[in-house]
């Protein structure tokens, strides 16, 4: 798990807000129905979680090729 110990208090306070919320979720809330308002799009809880983690899957992708491109040899892998 990355150390979050030198970020700023509002970085800090916000990974412990979203981290309190991810763990008191409930399988039921995650196979009870939600609805993106934005376009009506319908589906389980769980299949929006696998989507927000597809989306920073593809972001991490991103730095790491920046990172390369700019000759970072050894980019580290975290989760």
């Amino acid at each position: 798990m990355h150390d979050y110990g030198r970020s700023s208090p509002q970085c800090k306070r916000i990974w412990g807000k979203t981290k309190a919320e991810y763990t008191s979720l409930l399988d039921a809330d995650l196979e009870a129905e939600q609805v993106f308002s934005l376009s009506d799009f319908r589906a389980p809880g769980k299949t929006f979680m696998e989507m927000m983690y597809d989306h920073e899957i593809h972001h991490k992708a991103q730095i790491f090729v920046c990172a390369c491109m700019i000759g970072v040899k050894h980019v580290p892998f975290f989760r």
